[in-house]
């Protein structure tokens, strides 16, 4: 017999008693490069899988093109096709702080992002608000927009309270904030709204 033509069917010819089988016999040679090659086919096409994780591999640019909502353009070269998906990725989902404080400066919002934290026994210190549990899912807005040239607009709440509100940064917010987190915008003047 020949030598088998299949890398995983050699190592499966390893795996066999030294005693009990001859790994050269016709039907166990037979057996061996059958399921070697399947084996081979699967380790090429799991190596396309890997690759096709990220899309900076290139090697299914088309489909990560479509999954991000971008028109395929075959003409375009490929470098300039996947750097079109990497934006599109992070502008999809990038939920980092330098993130949302860079898309709100394009909106010519100048804000600083806050994440109370819980108290904790040994850590936290004293002078420090006591935050429960549950301050993990809330981050804080800051903005310091002078009154006078603020554009957004002032709205009575339920107890009669006037309130700032903004739209534009509020749909940006909604838009980008993480899942199950709640945000409150901070005004320069001490005014809050959740």
């Amino acid at each position: 017999m020949d030598k088998l033509k299949s890398r995983h069917a050699e190592a499966l010819g390893l795996l066999l008693p030294p005693v009990s089988y001859h790994s050269r016999g016709e039907l166990i040679y037979r057996s061996l490069l059958v399921d070697g090659l399947a084996l081979d086919r699967t380790y090429e096409s799991s190596l396309q899988i890997v690759e096709a994780i990220s899309p900076l591999a290139g090697v299914m640019i088309g489909d990560w093109e479509r999954v991000t909502g971008l028109t395929r353009n075959k003409n375009k070269p490929l470098e300039e096709r996947i750097a079109a998906v990497v934006a599109k990725l992070n502008d999809k989902a990038s939920l980092s702080i330098p993130y949302i404080t860079k898309k709100a400066k394009a909106l010519g919002y100048d804000i600083k992002i806050v994440e109370p934290e819980p108290f904790r026994a040994g850590i936290s210190r004293a002078g420090e608000v006591l935050w429960d549990e549950g301050v993990k899912w809330l981050f804080f807005v800051d903005i310091g927009v002078p009154e006078k040239l603020y554009s957004g607009e002032y709205r009575l709440d339920l107890y009669g309270v006037k309130t700032i509100t903004d739209p534009v940064l509020e749909a940006l917010l909604n838009v980008v904030q993480p899942a199950y987190t709640k945000y409150w915008i901070r005004y320069y003047n001490g005014q809050t709204n959740a």
